[in-house]
């Protein structure tokens, strides 16, 4: 029983650290987008 709860609180522990990965992930792509875009209604 007690096992188990430790099991379930590390797994928990790396879903966060995982969803903290994928914003950081989206984060980079929009921020990369964001220039893009900018750079690109400049050329136009």
């Amino acid at each position: 029983m007690h096992h188990h709860e430790e099991g379930a609180l590390s797994s928990e522990i790396e879903l966060q650290a995982l969803k903290e990965r994928g914003v950081e992930a989206v984060n980079k792509v929009s921020h990369c987008l964001y220039h893009y875009c900018r750079q690109y209604r400049n050329h136009l």
